[in-house]
């Protein structure tokens, strides 16, 4: 996202973890941060750190394959839970 906001593509609406907005304000001044887990603008797509299966999701029906497969979505929820008990 620092890429994305450095090249002033951030125009709207953003989220990130908050000591990352905080330290790269800088950058950030032409957005308004959300304090959500995802936030979707047009096409760029911002998340918070730990949320893996939210910002997947977001990035399925953006590309519109969870209209195409109603069954990616159970995939995906069993892949993000997958990976929880990992960490």
């Amino acid at each position: 996202m620092i890429i994305q906001a450095s090249a002033n593509l951030i125009q709207g609406n953003f989220t990130s973890m908050p000591y990352i907005k905080e330290h790269f304000s800088s950058y950030l001044n032409s957005g308004i941060f959300l304090n959500t887990d995802v936030c979707v603008n047009q096409n760029i797509i911002t998340s918070k750190g730990f949320a893996h299966y939210e910002l997947m999701m977001a990035v399925l029906e953006k590309l519109g394959i969870t209209k195409e497969d109603p069954v990616i979505e159970k995939i995906a929820l069993k892949l993000s839970i997958n990976q929880q008990k990992k960490i």
